[in-house]
């Protein structure tokens, strides 16, 4: 009996270990999880202020070779500018149905040409065959 209670005792005391052991490994994991949160926002922060810096790089550039943002120039006409835009897109969708109608008009000319063709054919057989 005496020996039951002491199995009884270190089995309790090897159950408390494991449950003690898997709590540290818990515990492990939630602070390995939140370090790899806290580098994955790092680099994250990283990123945005290198395209940030980048980005005012090109602007900046951009200014130098005469480029100006429209948003700047207090003198830009956005209304002209709309203006020539649209312009110049109704300008493509015209010539767009131009390419379109020509396309089309080539399509049923080589169309008609087949058909003439093949009847052209069908007539050449039908005479050989009557001549032979």
């Amino acid at each position: 009996m005496r020996r039951k209670i002491e199995m009884d005792e270190a089995k309790r005391a090897q159950q408390q270990q494991k449950e003690h052991e898997d709590t540290i490994k818990v515990q492990q994991e939630v602070i390995a999880a939140e370090e790899q949160r806290h580098q994955s926002e790092l680099a994250l922060r990283d990123l945005i202020n290198q395209r940030d810096n980048d980005t005012k790089l090109i602007v900046a550039g951009m200014s130098q070779d005469g480029i100006v943002d429209p948003s700047s120039d207090e003198s830009f006409d956005y209304e002209k500018d709309r203006q020539e835009r649209l312009l110049k897109i109704q300008k493509l969708q015209d010539d767009m149905k131009k390419h379109k109608d020509n396309l089309k008009f080539n399509y049923d000319k080589l169309k008609k040409d087949s058909e003439l063709k093949e009847k052209a054919i069908k007539v050449s057989k039908i005479k050989k065959t009557s001549n032979t």
